[in-house]
């Protein structure tokens, strides 16, 4: 789109924090000024832009049982505009999002770990504080939010950030890997969380060194610690 206007000195624009940008504007009789400088101008200031998230997180063994998959599984996004139910990026696919500089979100990669309490089996789960200006996630260690590191698994998303032609671009890499090395857990038909061993749904909790699984991973002889 094109403005045209007379001795217009200045656009002021104010962006995040209050912070005024100034836009010079400067006219020798009738000028013509392209509206996407405005544009620039009001991203630069902090108004929203969108983000990329990228799958390519490693293999791993999503759980402890034969029906627990071994591979790349997906990753599901809270926040940034999704439903209460989470946004799924399969393993090698991306997914866009409307998203302004400081906005927290949650990352769920949806293997199957035991919490810090020992007991809780979930799927593991890390809140991240975006900077589209960088265009870098950041770990948030408080427990609010989308993930509460109390009886949640974490994980640490190795996040590798570019930007083609201002468009941030946030790649998960094979790098990413489960925290503190939690034991491998599972819990019938999806059913989590569930409390292991004492929760009638808990199916099994299996070391994380190990690739046994449940049933044939039960004592005795099996390496897993429990199988129901």
């Amino acid at each position: 789109a094109i403005v045209r206007a007379m001795r217009v000195p200045a656009v002021v624009l104010v962006g995040a924090g209050g912070v005024a940008l100034l836009v010079l504007c400067t006219y020798v009789g009738l000028q013509q000024v392209d509206a996407s400088y405005l544009s620039i101008a009001a991203l630069a200031a902090g108004a929203d832009g969108q983000v990329t998230i990228v799958n390519n997180a490693p293999t791993v063994l999503a759980g402890a049982t034969i029906y627990d998959r071994n591979g790349r599984v997906p990753i599901s996004v809270f926040g940034l505009g999704c439903a209460t139910s989470g946004c799924v990026i399969a393993s090698g696919a991306s997914a866009s999002f409307k998203a302004a500089t400081g906005a927290e979100f949650g990352m769920q990669w949806n293997v199957n770990r035991l919490g810090a309490d020992g007991t809780s089996c979930d799927q593991t789960c890390r809140q991240l504080r975006l900077d589209l200006g960088s265009c870098t996630a950041t770990l948030v260690p408080s427990g609010t939010g989308y993930c509460d590191p109390t009886t949640m698994p974490t994980w640490t998303p190795v996040i590798v950030g570019s930007k083609v032609g201002g468009a941030c671009t946030l790649v998960v890499s094979s790098a990413s890997k489960v925290d503190n090395d939690a034991s491998r857990c599972s819990c019938a038909w999806g059913a989590y969380p569930c409390t292991c061993p004492t929760d009638a749904n808990c199916q099994g909790v299996c070391p994380a060194s190990s690739s046994a699984l449940c049933p044939a991973g039960a004592p005795p002889g099996g390496e897993c610690t429990y199988c129901s």
